[in-house]
């Protein structure tokens, strides 16, 4: 997956990365992000109980709840990093929080949280690819998914993280 990361308020205009993903439905998720020369920039781990964030740039890790706070310090939009089961599977978001919009199939199409002021839409779906977009007032994050294989080789170590001892450790 593909992402683009646009923040005028940090004077960042445009930052690209790949997303390595995988993710068990309700379950676990991890995302790798690859800069553009091809180095591993951070990883993410998500489960219903815990949030791992580790950034190798600056060779620090976060740890701790799953909570909109927690991804505020990574992507810069408050969301629930469990919302992101929803963005991958192509499900509405069930929060009372949050209102959503279908198309005639009943795909998500557009889901809203106005307390926080995030705003996701799905933009294109069409055989193999997707893209999404998140948006609050300062951010905004575009994702193309281009690839899906339903196979995670490795599933008890790819849903594990290592981090180096050397590495600084905070609290979400």
């Amino acid at each position: 997956m593909q992402t683009f990361i646009t923040s005028p308020e940090k004077k960042l205009n445009h930052f690209e990365v790949i997303l390595k993903i995988a993710a068990i439905k309700n379950q676990q998720i991890r995302m790798d992000a690859i800069g553009p020369l091809g180095s591993l920039v951070g990883s993410m781990l998500i489960d219903p109980k815990k949030a791992i964030f580790v950034d190798y740039q600056s060779k620090v890790a976060f740890g701790g709840e799953p909570n909109a706070q927690a991804m505020t310090k990574l992507i810069e939009v408050p969301i629930d990093p469990k919302i992101f089961y929803a963005l991958l599977f192509d499900e509405p978001i069930k929060s009372p929080d949050w209102e959503c919009q279908f198309d005639g199939s009943g795909f998500p199409v557009r889901c809203e949280q106005k307390k926080q002021g995030v705003l996701i839409e799905w933009k294109k779906m069409l055989a193999g690819t997707k893209v999404i977009e998140l948006k609050n007032g300062t951010s905004e994050i575009e994702m193309n998914f281009r690839s899906f294989s339903e196979e995670i080789k490795n599933k008890s170590r790819r849903f594990k993280i290592k981090i180096p001892s050397s590495y600084k450790r905070y609290r979400l």
